[in-house]
């Protein structure tokens, strides 16, 4: 990663095939994520001057975003939540959404989740911080938080939005048989089903298979 970063570099060139935009984000996001320093620092700057100019190429804003958010703490999140409420480009605020989704603390994991619920974040975009927490992989409590709002999800999220599906759809991670039980007795119950959701709970419920199967067959823990 770190010789291609190198290749790729930081900045777009001009008249560069899109697959090589998307590869440099790509790049800089897994090597931040690998605790890879020069990355960091670099990134660090480039998250100040944005802050300091709002000047940085959006092909890489979401990778900056995110790592910022990924190292950083209360401060962070509140200046990404400042951000959002004032940014707007819908494609810019589903990039800050993303990122407040990827801090490792539990109590900024919990706010963001609060955050989505409010008239704070557009209704169609409401999804966006709990699809992306289910793939942060220091968040342990999606489900037991998709259960506890679920009343509120249901009401929220009409037939007509075709956004409640997103919600089961995030349970698809799910890798023990505790809660694969779970999630199939609790939307076995009549109130908790729904048309539009009956796909997305047989999906998710597949999916659940696949990987308690593999991990068991690897014999992965």
């Amino acid at each position: 990663h770190t010789t291609l970063l190198k290749q790729l570099g930081w900045e777009r060139k001009k008249n560069e095939p899109n697959t090589t935009t998307m590869l440099r984000s790509m790049t800089i996001f897994s090597l931040g994520l690998a605790n890879h320093q020069p990355t960091l620092k670099q990134a660090s700057l480039l998250f100040h001057q944005l802050k300091s100019k709002n000047n940085l190429d959006q092909n890489i804003r979401g990778a900056i975003y995110n790592l910022a958010a990924w190292h950083g703490k209360e401060d962070t999140f509140n200046y990404l939540v400042e951000k959002y409420k004032h940014e707007p480009l819908p494609e810019e605020q589903r990039r800050l959404l993303r990122a407040l989704s990827m801090f490792p603390s539990t109590e900024l994991q919990h706010r963001a989740l609060a955050l989505s619920l409010t008239s704070t974040i557009r209704l169609q975009d409401s999804y966006v911080i709990p699809l992306s927490l289910s793939g942060n992989p220091t968040c342990t409590f999606i489900w037991s938080w998709t259960k506890q709002h679920w009343p509120t999800l249901m009401k929220k999220y009409s037939s007509g939005t075709h956004m409640l599906p997103h919600f089961v759809q995030n349970l698809a991670g799910t890798d023990n048989t505790k809660e694969q039980q779970e999630i199939k007795e609790f939307f076995a119950q009549k109130q908790h089903q729904r048309d539009d959701i009956k796909m997305a709970i047989t999906q998710t419920l597949e999916r659940i298979d696949v990987i308690i199967n593999f991990l068991e067959k690897n014999k992965i823990k």
